[in-house]
């Protein structure tokens, strides 16, 4: 993901103004690839079971940079090191299929953290985490589906920043619902 011609725009106090020239600035966030095995398997006449494995290559996001258009003696391009490390996520499910037209879900997973001691940030505080989900389909056809699901994790890490030697407890929770309608070609 990039950004071109963002524009940064500073306020500071009158004195000390004309060291944080306002103007334009480039970043980038490397997205990291990502490899997934899975495979599912129906064991009784109404149940399946799915499980997969993750690797996901966040070694490509070794930095934080800002290269800003308007340098000055103070305001420097800045280059924050995250040093991501690759990860493996596991994850598993079972559908039950209540009628003809109805499936009911419910799966969960462990994910490790990429985010090595010493660099968690207020922007991106992640740890290792457990998660949950659930999700029901509606058949309205053989082609149309509709289909809702819920996803929930919470992180807690407390940990002090190399970098920046900021300290703190940083708690997250993530509630993700989703619809969506499925038509099959």
């Amino acid at each position: 993901m990039r950004v071109n011609h963002g524009k940064a725009e500073f306020n500071v106090p009158e004195g000390v103004s004309s060291n944080f020239p306002n103007g334009a600035f480039s970043a980038a966030l490397p997205l990291p690839r990502v490899i997934t095995f899975g495979m599912a398997n129906t064991f009784a006449e109404k149940w399946k079971a799915a499980i997969d494995i993750n690797f996901v290559g966040w070694k490509a996001y070794d930095t934080l940079a800002f290269d800003y258009e308007n340098n000055s003696t103070t305001l420097q391009d800045t280059k924050s090191p995250r040093n991501y490390k690759n990860i493996f996520a596991f994850r598993g499910g079972l559908e039950y299929q209540m009628t003809a037209d109805i499936h009911l879900r419910a799966g969960g997973g462990f994910g490790y953290s990429p985010v090595p001691t010493g660099y968690a940030t207020p922007e991106t505080p992640d740890a290792n985490r457990f998660y949950g989900t659930f999700g029901c389909s509606y058949h309205l056809s053989d082609k149309l589906s509709l289909d809702a699901a819920l996803f929930y994790t919470q992180v807690k890490r407390a940990e002090t920043n190399l970098e920046t030697n900021l300290s703190g407890t940083f708690f997250t929770k993530a509630l993700a619902p989703g619809l969506s309608i499925l038509y099959r070609w």
